[in-house]
């Protein structure tokens, strides 16, 4: 502008904006407003306005939404064809809902203003005084009327009230203790067009009662109450003679008999015996004996021993049953011929073709057993001694703990399960069981690679330590170099589908001439994982991770992104590929 001066006039120096006064010669310094704390600073703009304390004459701070209304109380004038939009602490007033919540706008009048009240509203000194009556006349079928208690009770003239059609008023209704006799001959109470008139009445009443089985309401004499009933609806019922005194109590229980001769209440004892039986008096005493006529195929007779011993005697000796014990009493059965008993081999003939001890084999003898159709399972006794097995003229060794050409292999089949075990007990009293022990092949040079999913032996040093590789198999290992010379996000690692690249080992290089900002995620346009601010001119980063930093989700890249725009950050990943 043509008003700006220069701050160095002798040897040239920065220019400051101004505006000169023509009519006085001087410059007024243009400036731009910024705010804040000491050594920060921010410009005003929109979005940044400058704070401000507003104040009235005599340095009297202005209430600003302060909810107190008072001389400090700024007041606003609006436009009638304005819309003003509210918002107070960042939340949006609710305006005109019915509802009252955190939103809902409060309202603070100014003590010297004024409320007009509503068209027909009146003021105290025209309200009626407490107890005056008000008549409300709502004959021509107006909106319900609303009336309000205001804490206190309405009373209710019924006198004032119309009587429904039909209803008596107090002349012409009955007094206290007048009763009502029905027409016992054709009288009408309780009739019903078109029925049939039954006794006494035209129509049944149905007749209900109170379902109570658990706590019963006991009436008092001279008053009304409930019938109780059932829950199948049926009467509860109190049975009492013709005298009214109550029957089928403890004292006065009721009769089951027909003639009225058995003593009550009935017992065994009382009950007369069949025909034949035997009172106690009748009946045999202990040790008595008895004799079973059954001669005539008559039914099984049943002998109950009464808790004691039943002996049987045939001819004048007493059996001996069940005592494993062969005398004079034991009982000798004589079998029918189309039964079936249990006898000893002994006794049997031999079947065709048994030979006797005489035409058996003599020891060592050998025998040939022809089993090649597929019969069944031949089982062979050895007789307490040794049995030798010849397979294609070889006898396998069986049971000696060494493995040869003679010894058996077994085939297993699909769905058993083998149990196996060592030869020497852990070294611990308690524990019985026999632990495997592995083996590894000792390696001095490296061994050749097998293809994937082969089974391999275990490497182990000469001195049996097991040889382990960090993190993964070198197979499984990735790295990737990356240059970025742009401010945006970078992958440093591509994605592998449907598998996680867990990040173990990190480089980079700042080779530009400003400080960078290196920002890690591991995903792109993800979180950060990682950041590292590396110095100028050749700051950088390596780090070899004990534990991989592991990604959250599989099948995305690890990205880079770099704060300001660099001439080159070299970064280097390492990754080992995880499921």
């Amino acid at each position: 502008m043509a008003d700006d001066i220069v701050l160095n006039s002798g040897s040239g120096g920065e220019t400051m904006a101004t505006d000169k006064d023509e009519g006085g010669g001087k410059h007024y310094q243009i400036i731009k407003l910024a705010h804040g704390v000491l050594d920060t600073f921010t410009l005003v703009s929109d979005t940044n306005p400058l704070p401000v304390d507003i104040r009235e004459a005599l340095s009297t701070a202005i209430d600003v939404n302060s909810g107190t209304s008072g001389a400090g109380t700024i007041r606003v004038s609006v436009a009638t064809d304005d819309t003003v939009s509210i918002d107070f602490g960042g939340v949006a007033p609710s305006l005109n809902t019915g509802v009252r919540d955190a939103g809902t706008q409060r309202v603070t009048i100014a003590t010297d203003d004024v409320i007009p009240l509503p068209t027909g509203a009146a003021t105290s000194a025209a309200q009626l005084a407490d107890g005056h009556n008000v008549t409300v006349d709502n004959a021509a079928g107006a909106s319900a009327v609303n009336i309000q208690d205001g804490g206190n009770v309405i009373s209710i003239d019924a006198a004032s009230l119309p009587l429904p059609s039909g209803a008596a008023t107090s002349a012409n209704q009955l007094a206290a203790g007048h009763t009502v006799t029905a027409n016992a001959g054709t009288g009408d109470y309780l009739s019903v067009s078109g029925h049939t008139a039954n006794e006494l009445f035209k129509e049944a009443t149905a007749v209900g009662g109170e379902m109570d089985d658990t706590t019963t309401v006991v009436a008092t004499e001279g008053n009304v109450s409930a019938a109780r009933i059932t829950a199948q609806r049926a009467f509860h019922t109190n049975l009492r003679d013709v005298a009214g005194t109550e029957i089928a109590t403890a004292s006065d229980p009721l009769r089951t008999d027909p003639t009225g001769t058995t003593t009550q209440p009935v017992s065994a004892a009382s009950l007369p015996l069949p025909s034949g039986a035997a009172t106690s008096a009748a009946q045999l005493p202990a040790g008595h004996d008895v004799t079973i006529d059954n001669a005539g195929a008559g039914a099984a007779v049943n002998i109950q021993d009464g808790g004691n011993d039943i002996s049987i005697d045939v001819g004048g000796t007493v059996l001996s049953l069940a005592t494993g014990v062969r005398d004079a009493g034991t009982l000798r059965v004589t079998v029918a011929t189309n039964d079936l008993v249990p006898i000893s081999a002994a006794s049997l003939p031999l079947p065709a073709g048994a030979a006797t001890s005489a035409a058996q084999l003599a020891d060592g003898h050998n025998v040939t057993i022809d089993n090649a159709s597929g019969a069944s399972a031949v089982n062979i006794q050895d007789g307490g001694n040794a049995l030798s097995i010849d397979i294609g003229g070889t006898v396998p060794a069986l049971d000696t703990g060494v493995r040869g050409t003679t010894v058996q292999r077994v085939t297993l089949a699909t769905d058993d399960l083998l149990n196996v075990q060592g030869e020497i007990n852990h070294d611990a009293a308690a524990n019985t069981t026999q632990p495997i022990l592995l083996g590894g092949e000792a390696r001095t040079t490296l061994p050749t690679a097998v293809a994937n999913g082969d089974l391999v032996r275990l490497q182990t040093d000469d001195f049996g330590r097991l040889v382990t590789s960090p993190h993964s198999p070198r197979d499984l290992v990735r790295k990737q170099h990356t240059v970025i010379t742009a401010a945006t996000e970078t992958t440093i690692a591509t994605a592998v589908s449907a598998t996680f690249l867990d990040l173990i080992g990190l480089m980079i290089s700042n080779s530009a001439a400003a400080e960078a900002l290196v920002e890690i995620s591991d995903s792109t346009t993800g979180a950060n994982v990682l950041v590292f601010d590396l110095a100028a001119g050749g700051g950088g980063v390596a780090l070899n991770f004990s534990a991989p930093i592991p990604q959250t989700t599989v099948n995305n890249n690890w990205t880079a992104t770099v704060t300001p725009a660099s001439s080159s950050i070299y970064i280097t990943a390492i990754t080992v590929d995880r499921t």
